[in-house]
Formats: C-alpha cells, structure tokens, sequence
C-alpha cells in the first residue's frame, strides 16, 4: 500500500511540475499578476479617493493602516483574477485537445485533477504574497509602520498589527484557494472555456449578492474571500475586531467548499468522455 502511495504521490508532483513549466510560458499569469501590483499601488496612493477612507479616517494613517487597506481593495481584484486563471487552467486542456495527450500518460484522471488542484494553490499562495508584500512596501514607504496610539494611549501595539497582518496573509492564501479551486470545478462542468468563466463569474456574483443575507451569509465561501484582511485592516484603525468566532466559520466553510468542489470535479470528470 505504501509503495502505491508512493507512486501515486510521484505522479501528482510530476502533473504539478507540468503545470509550472506550462504556467512559465504563459502570459496570463505574468500579467495578473503585474496586474495586482499595479493596482495595489494605485489602492495606496489613491486611498482618498476610495469608498471608505473618509469613515476610516485615511487622512493621517500609519504605515498599517495603508498597508491594510491597500491590501483589502486589492484582494477583491486578487479573487476575480484567481476565479478566470483556474477556470483556463482546466478549460483550456479541453479547448486545446492536450487533455488527450495527458491522459494517455500514465496518470490517473484523480492524479491529473489534484495536480491542477495543488497548482491553484501554488499561484493562491504567490498571487497573495504578491498582494501583501506590495501592501506593506507602500505602507512602508508612505508612513511608518508603526503602533497605533491616540492621546498617548496604545489602541493596537506593534506586535498585535504584525500578527493580525500575517494572519491575514495566510488565511487569504485559503480564501483565494477556495475561489481558484470553484473555478476549476466550473471548467470540468463547462469544459468551454468562455462558458465556464461566465457562468462562473455569475454565480460568484450571486454568492456575493445572497452573502449581503445574514441568514445565509456565513454558510458561502464568498463571505469569507476578503475577511482575513477586511479584520487586519480594522484592527489597524483601532476598532475592537475580534479573530473569533469568525476564523472558525472561515475554515470550516472553505474547507467544507474546497471538499465539495473537489469531490464534484472528481465524480464529474471521472464519468466524462474526454477522449471524443
């Protein structure tokens, strides 16, 4: 059993270093995120002219309240981009006809959608870090990224605003996995690539208009692609925004989405013939 696992482990890392050579000749992913920088700078120096700088009271922000901020607009974009690439990272094997040659390898329908599904969370976790380390250089850049105090009295120390930001970082690799891996799930459903971005990006639309419910909001994992940072971004400003209980209905959502996503991408793709 070990030595079939084994090779079954082989052959998934194999299928994922076959995305990374294919992503590398890409433009789109060079592109995106180019993208996400630029406008995380833009979301930076412009914070004054967005929605909420004047509630936040942007005037006169530290380094963390920019970074936070920037970040939190950012992500919002980071989501659509993650939603489009992973709907292409499978669509495109079916427009293109190279699913057939994949497929005659020796790898398993299962071992070929978990190195898509590995690959979506290899470009969440770089498509994030590029998000937050643009962030906290604009931050840094534009005011220190020091603790937040009003009349000598400390509203958020240092250490607090270092956690809440990396925290945010990595809760938003899981977010913005979740939203990649429904995209990919969508593309085995609609193999058209035009189709599946569509209907994709429609239905995300919904989940974000239903997620406007209380009833219903904290059971869809849109609700929770910009509430790592959305929470960081308030800690910073000093408003009493407590982790709890909302991480927990965040991992457990998204775990559950990312499971359920998986297991119809997986039963559907498996009973596909992709070879006509």
């Amino acid at each position: 059993m070990d030595k079939k696992n084994t090779i079954a482990e082989e052959k998934i890392f194999a299928c994922i270093s076959v995305e990374i050579a294919k992503l590398r000749r890409q433009k789109f992913p060079y592109v995106a995120l180019i993208f996400i920088i630029i406008f995380g700078l833009f979301s930076a120096f412009f914070r004054e002219k967005l929605s909420d700088a004047s509630i936040l009271s942007m005037g006169a922000a530290n380094g963390w309240q920019i970074a936070t901020f920037a970040a939190s607009w950012t992500m919002k974009i980071a989501a659509l981009v993650m939603l489009i690439f992973s709907v292409q990272l499978i669509a495109d094997e079916f427009t293109d006809r190279t699913i057939k040659t994949m497929l005659t390898a020796p790898v398993t329908r299962t071992e070929f959608l978990l190195g898509k599904f590995f690959t979506i969370f290899i470009i969440s976790f770089v498509l994030a870090t590029a998000l937050f380390i643009t962030s906290l250089i604009a931050g840094a850049s534009m005011a220190p990224l020091s603790q937040l105090e009003e009349r000598g009295y400390v509203l958020a120390s240092q250490g607090k605003l270092i956690f809440s930001f990396l925290a945010a970082f990595l809760l938003s690799t899981i977010t913005l996995s979740t939203v990649g891996i429904f995209g990919a799930a969508m593309a085995v459903i609609l193999p058209r690539a035009a189709l599946a971005i569509g209907a994709s990006l429609i239905i995300y639309f919904i989940f974000n208009i239903l997620g406007q419910f209380d009833p219903i909001q904290k059971f869809l994992f849109t609700s929770y692609t910009s509430f790592p940072i959305d929470t960081a971004k308030e800690i910073a400003h000093g408003l009493s925004s407590p982790w709890t209980p909302k991480l927990f209905w965040c991992l457990g959502v998204t775990g559950f989405s990312i499971f359920l996503f998986w297991a119809a991408a997986n039963y559907i793709f498996n009973r596909k013939d992709v070879m006509a």
